[in-house]
């Protein structure tokens, strides 16, 4: 920490969940909670075993509630060949987003507090809290 305010280095401190939770108390906005993902093929959005949206190959989400409408698992295409040369695609979860539900950034509308699911940013925090237990007290570090 300087005169300044704190400063975070390393990726998991600059994520501004975890910064402006651990840090700053700052409230979240919307670009915060936002998740930048990009994967070498193709990304989409699957509501269900065939119901997919394609996003491409970068996309912005955010982690939403299982209601939201327009929510569906970030997945990427994935592409092999089988024994007889066949090309097989299937599609497996984009890394990070497992176990959450996601909506295009573009969608999120004014109301994007009320579709948040707060467990993705509550793990990031755990997650980082505990990075910082294995070297010193978490509360005495952050009350300094």
């Amino acid at each position: 920490m300087t005169k300044e305010g704190w400063h975070a280095t390393g990726k998991q401190f600059q994520e501004p969940v975890v910064y402006k939770t651990l840090f700053t108390g700052d409230p979240l906005a919307l670009e915060d909670v936002a998740q930048t993902r990009s994967v070498t093929t193709r990304m989409l959005l699957e509501f269900g075993e065939n119901d997919r949206k394609f996003i491409g190959r970068v996309g912005r989400f955010i982690p939403v509630n299982p209601d939201t409408p327009g929510a569906g698992r970030l997945v990427r295409e994935n592409h092999r060949v089988d024994s007889e040369g066949n090309e097989i695609i299937s599609y497996g979860d984009v890394g990070g987003c497992k176990g959450y539900l996601w909506l295009d950034y573009e969608d999120a509308g004014d109301d994007w507090r009320a579709k948040l699911d707060n467990r993705y940013g509550r793990e990031l925090v755990d997650a980082a809290r505990g990075q910082i237990q294995k070297y010193t007290d978490v509360d005495t570090f952050l009350a300094a």
